[in-house]
């Protein structure tokens, strides 16, 4: 389905960086709206595999710089750099604009690479994407979507990551490298 497309002042519009970029948002205000680590660094891995000249960029609040460290460690390559924490929400937009994708659970974060026309990687379960997703072209924004947990009704604390764990590393790349695609189509 596609939605009309948020905007951004000029002054904060998409910029092409030399090389591909691709942007981790691991964290989300919620645990239980949280992939996991090993994930993330699996799929960085296999990711590097398919896309040598891949850099990977860790996003996120101080907070998740502990998130982000254990995922660039487990990821165990030279190519990710992790500005988790390091960049104000200004920063932050400017970094966005210069990726080439960005993976992301369901944050704040998605929203500014949606509103800057950076193609992104949704993976949801306890939310909805059709409520909570990216907006914009759908051919831009993909989005992995599990059911929700049956621990919804638990208050917060007490819920678990079981939707978000349904989510399998291979159909992130798969999705990842499709948008790498054709984002090479589009450019070359």
């Amino acid at each position: 389905m596609e939605t009309p497309p948020l905007t951004l002042p000029a002054r904060l519009s998409r910029r092409k960086s030399p090389g591909l970029r691709i942007g981790i948002q691991a964290g989300a205000a919620d645990h239980y709206k949280m992939w996991p680590a090993e994930r993330f660094a699996e799929t960085i891995r296999r990711l590097t595999v398919r896309h040598p000249e891949a850099r990977f960029v860790l996003t996120g609040s101080p907070p998740e710089r502990a998130l982000c460290e254990k995922i660039a460690g487990l990821a165990g390559i030279d190519a990710v750099e992790n500005l988790c924490g390091e960049t104000s929400v200004e920063e932050l937009v400017e970094l966005v604009a210069g990726l080439d994708l960005l993976i992301s659970n369901d944050t704040g974060t998605l929203h500014v690479a949606a509103a800057l026309g950076v193609p992104t990687l949704a993976l949801f379960s306890p939310t909805s994407h059709r409520e909570f997703g990216a907006w914009g072209p759908a051919k831009i924004h993909r989005v992995i979507q599990k059911p929700p947990p049956e621990d919804l009704s638990l208050p917060k604390k007490k819920r678990s990551d079981q939707g978000m764990r349904q989510i399998q590393v291979e159909e992130v790349v798969e999705a990842a490298d499709a948008l790498i695609q054709a984002l090479d189509k589009e450019i070359g």
